[in-house]
């Protein structure tokens, strides 16, 4: 049997199988926001999520940002230098845009950077730097509109993770041996005053990872860490640079930030807000007890943290700990169709948004195929299920891998959505062996 057979004998199949079984519209990854790129004052213009990007349109619309703009990556290592600059690392280079979003063009690399063994990306002052991470070797790199891609650093040994703010850098490694490095003219590249620190006793564990969460913007000596253990995640904190560690806690599976929140600092250890012993929020935390947050962080003034398909403001209400929710998945309508692109560049993006969309219920096939109602409201239809208030925790959907419920019965939705998918999925083939055959 050939190939192409076999590929439309399985989407049939599936089409049947959708058809007796009910009207679920598709499954894919539970559409949910991971961080905030970038945050005017208190409103958020850029957000990362894992089928893509939002960008800040009008009132609460989003548009999205397709991942064909830098060669199919989902959730790449990205950073914003503002509202307008995105700097991306794809599958074949570092892209930049200057124009939210709209274009995305290949950077010049004079270094040929191995962007597969990318680890770290972050945004300090209107320069971007990134780690790019061997078995047995690293180097740093630093990019800026009027230098251009430059060496920052290389290092004979392995490392983790990177972190810079207010021009001070830290590279941090676990294997083969636990270190610690400190820039503090980060922006003077090459780098050449460098300082070591080999912290012991770190870890209750075989470390495998180490990673640079957070620095004190008050004291650069003072910044967080998550380390990965054989048995799970620990938080830990230094005060001196990286030169010694102090444990916070231990996590099961996930340590997210931390983020300062009411004079103290926060990170969440299994979902869970936990405060650093030494540095506790000065403010009512009970309501944030029953949240269970996914993601956590800070992004100059602006802290976040994120449940599945919302992400939330947090702050001091006057000596209580809030959750505004500022956005959530159901605010994404598709991208800008007024971005001045080239024809191809806008097709690929439109099929990423019918791909995406369909499979984590976004996009109703229905209304894309002209079998709904033209885009008015059923009137048999109850809305979306409503939001919790801040103090609340969010209602989930039973199922967190992205199964959604269409509004139509099997049939209609089931023999739609099978024939957007297999459209969009048969057109992403061509398009990579298009690229394929060109390069």
């Amino acid at each position: 049997m050939g190939q192409a057979c076999k590929f439309w004998c399985a989407w049939i199949a599936l089409a049947a199988a959708i058809l007796v079984s009910g009207p679920v519209l598709g499954h894919g990854p539970a559409p949910s926001p991971l961080r905030v790129l970038y945050a005017d004052g208190q409103q958020i213009e850029l957000v990362q999520t894992n089928i893509g990007m939002a960008m800040h349109s009008e009132g609460s619309d989003f548009r999205y940002g397709c991942p064909s703009q830098w060669g199919e990556l989902e959730t790449p290592l990205s950073v914003a230098v503002d509202g307008r600059r995105i700097v991306v690392v794809g599958v074949d280079g570092v892209y930049f845009s200057d124009d939210r979003g709209c274009n995305f063009e290949l950077l010049d690399d004079p270094l040929t950077l191995e962007v597969a063994r990318m680890a770290s990306l972050v945004e300090d002052q209107g320069r971007v730097y990134g780690l790019e991470k061997g078995s047995e070797v690293a180097r740093v790199f630093g990019w800026s509109e009027d230098q251009g891609i430059v060496l920052a650093a290389d290092f004979e040994r392995r490392f983790d993770s990177m972190l810079v703010s207010d021009n001070v850098a830290y590279v941090a490694g676990a294997r083969p041996s636990l270190e610690v490095v400190r820039v503090d003219q980060a922006d003077a590249l090459p780098w050449s005053q460098l300082v070591r620190h080999q912290p012991e006793s770190v870890g209750q564990s075989g470390v495998q990872r180490i990673t640079v969460r957070w620095i004190d913007p008050e004291d650069p000596q003072r910044l967080w860490f998550s380390v990965t253990t054989d048995d799970g995640g620990e938080w830990w904190r230094s005060d001196d640079g990286g030169a010694t560690m102090t444990f916070l806690a231990a996590a099961e599976l996930s340590v997210h930030g931390p983020a300062p929140l009411c004079g103290g600092v926060v990170a969440s250890i299994d979902g869970v807000l936990t405060p650093d012993p030494d540095f506790p929020p000065q403010c009512d935390m009970e309501a944030m007890r029953a949240r269970n947050f996914n993601c956590l962080g800070v992004r100059g003034d602006f802290v976040w943290g994120c449940e599945l398909r919302q992400l939330y403001r947090l702050g001091d209400g006057g000596g209580v700990a809030t959750a505004e929710r500022v956005f959530g998945i159901d605010q994404l309508v598709g991208p800008e169709v007024d971005c001045p692109v080239e024809t191809q560049a806008r097709q690929e993006c439109e099929q990423d948004w019918l791909h995406f969309g369909a499979e984590s219920g976004l996009v109703d096939p229905n209304d894309i195929f002209g079998t709904g109602n033209n885009g008015q409201e059923d009137p048999d239809d109850d809305g979306d299920m409503p939001e919790a208030p801040p103090s609340e925790p969010v209602s989930q959907p039973s199922s967190t891998q992205g199964c959604a419920q269409g509004p139509g019965g099997p049939l209609s939705s089931g023999v739609i959505l099978m024939a957007l998918m297999a459209w969009a999925v048969f057109r992403r083939r061509r398009r990579r062996q298009s690229n394929q055959s060109s390069s």
